[in-house]
């Protein structure tokens, strides 16, 4: 039965995405953005899908097929996490099954999103125009061949992306001027990327959770918000993801300098990689003896320090030190759950007749999510200072996989690739985050599949209710669940090894060492291999101590 259902998920995956993968071949597919006409889908694919008669449906009717196809490829993809987790997906099917999919994500046009215009344009600014990205705005260079292309919310703003990922784009930028010459290239940087992330992050669960290395490459691998939405739309958050993967790895080995470095370059392509560091070096440093811990936080900011001045300190010189992050963080997505409650004051404000009031209360709701951020944040902090001969790697990754999530669910501005930034630390947090961080990836996965609604008003209209009443509440609630658990969790203190509350399965009551409590354990959610005693199985039968200190 277990092969029989291993084969079913498999070919649920193929099948589906494939299927996608020709509905995109429709040259005003409702997957895609504007593109140039020498950018459409590979002729394959355009052929398939006359091939099929699906020239003959409406534009929302299309929509409509599509919308259903994405919702098929995650539903496939969520049975084959389930086979992985339960141990019937082989490491060999896995990594095929991925290169195939990357591989057909190439195939496809630019799914979903404009931003790789952004990218572009960005890099045409500093390579061919000399001029500094953080600086001026696209508005500026309204000759160059992408300008058309580019969203008209970002038109008048200078970069948001980092430095070092400014500096690819100009790259990028060098060798090509029109869109149609550049988009692939940044999906193959993006594909690339996110395959070398699978392998960095199936490295590090083989070392620290060697029954979860199936389930960590496929949650990667087989993913649809990879596959279509960030490989697809060619995004550079799958560099963010590398870093942070290499990060880990790094970590798990002990190099903690080197990790340092990797997790600074991962925050000079997108901001959002600070969190991450930040954890990761309080932790390493609070993991030293007193006497060592100032000498250790030198060392690693001094490393961090020198990278930015490196890659940074040039475009300082011509814009502000923060080149645009201050303006970054007053953005707000619709899919956020700040933005959700913040919507719904102001509208019962207005249906009260006091909009002073309900604006009020909108904007403590946008002060209110940072301040769970930092809460969470210190609830981390304080539970691996009680104990920091107890923080050993396993648990700093742990660490930062808790406030990664975290921060991507309290972020103002919430998008279906961002959830990738979370995957490559995902497989070793507890039952709960990584569930949410599943869940949040899979529900994400299904929305914004119009990219623009002059491609299908109807489809548009029903996506953005979609967005507004289910997406942004499922993501409020997994945050509620997230953080209540993450709160449960280090009340109990700090436990030797595995068995520590940031990285229990299941959890352990600190009163009475091996107690667990009730209603906690849930036999058949437990992988093949699971922890027994203070050993753990790994995939080919090799014991693996896990009481070490790290």
């Amino acid at each position: 039965m277990s092969r029989s259902a291993a084969r079913l998920a498999t070919t649920g995956v193929v099948v589906t995405t494939a299927m996608v993968a020709v509905l995109s071949g429709r040259t005003d597919s409702a997957f895609t953005p504007t593109l140039p006409e020498d950018a459409q889908a590979a002729g394959v694919l355009q052929a398939l899908h006359s091939l099929l008669g699906l020239d003959g449906l409406s534009h929302d009717a299309a929509a409509g097929v599509g919308g259903l196809a994405v919702a098929a490829v995650v539903l496939a993809f969520l049975f084959a996490l389930r086979e992985a987790w339960r141990g019937n997906l082989s490491m060999r099917t896995v990594v095929i099954v991925a290169v195939a999919l990357h591989a057909l994500a190439l195939l496809m046009p630019l799914m979903f999103s404009r931003d790789v215009y952004s990218y572009g344009m960005y890099g045409r600014i500093l390579a061919a125009h000399g001029a500094n990205p953080f600086a001026v705005t696209p508005s500026q260079f309204p000759m160059e061949p992408v300008f058309p292309y580019v969203s008209h919310h970002w038109i008048a703003t200078s970069s948001f992306y980092g430095p070092a990922f400014v500096l690819l784009a100009a790259a990028v930028g060098s060798m090509a001027a029109a869109p149609a010459a550049f988009i692939p290239i940044f999906k193959i940087i993006a594909a690339v990327a996110s395959l070398v992330t699978m392998g960095l992050t199936t490295a590090a669960a083989r070392r620290a959770r060697p029954e979860r290395a199936v389930f960590a490459a496929t949650l990667i691998g087989w993913n649809p918000v990879v596959i279509l939405h960030t490989v697809g739309g060619g995004h550079n958050d799958p560099l963010v993801a590398l870093t942070l993967a290499g990060g880990a790895l790094l970590l798990l080995k002990g190099r903690q300098l080197a990790a340092t470095v990797v997790l600074t370059l991962g925050a000079l392509v997108k901001i959002t990689a600070l969190l991450p560091l930040a954890v990761a070096v309080g932790a390493v440093v609070v993991r030293r003896p007193r006497g060592e811990r100032l000498r250790a936080l030198g060392m690693h900011g001094g490393a961090a320090a020198s990278l930015v001045a490196v890659l940074a300190g040039p475009f300082m010189l011509t814009a502000g030190p923060t080149l645009g992050m201050l303006d970054l963080a007053g953005v707000q997505g619709w899919l956020a759950p700040t933005r959700l409650l913040r919507v719904t004051a102001i509208r019962i404000g207005r249906a009260l007749g006091e909009p002073e009031l309900g604006r009020l209360v909108g904007a403590g709701f946008r002060i209110l999510f940072p301040l769970v951020l930092l809460a969470c944040l210190a609830m981390i902090a304080r539970h691996l200072a009680r104990d920091p001969a107890r923080v050993h790697p396993r648990l700093i990754v742990a660490a930062v996989g808790w406030a990664s999530l975290i921060g991507l669910m309290t972020a103002p501005l919430l998008l279906p690739w961002y959830s990738y930034l979370v995957l490559p630390v995902a497989w070793i947090l507890p039952k709960v985050p990584r569930n949410a961080a599943v869940a949040l990836a899979a529900a994400l996965a299904v929305t914004e599949v119009v990219a623009e609604p002059s491609r299908a008003p109807l489809a548009w209209e029903a996506m953005i209710l979609g967005l507004h009443y289910v997406a942004s509440p499922l993501a409020l609630v997994l945050l509620i669940l997230v953080v209540r658990d993450l709160r449960r969790r280090t009340r109990i203190g700090p436990l030797p090894g595995d068995a520590d509350p940031l990285l229990a399965e299941f959890v352990v009551s600190g009163k009475e060492p091996g107690g667990e409590i009730a209603g906690d354990r849930d036999p058949d959610d437990r992988p093949p291999a699971q922890v027994t005693d203070r050993k753990r199985v790994g995939a080919h039968g090799a014991e693996h101590d896990d009481g070490r200190s790290g």
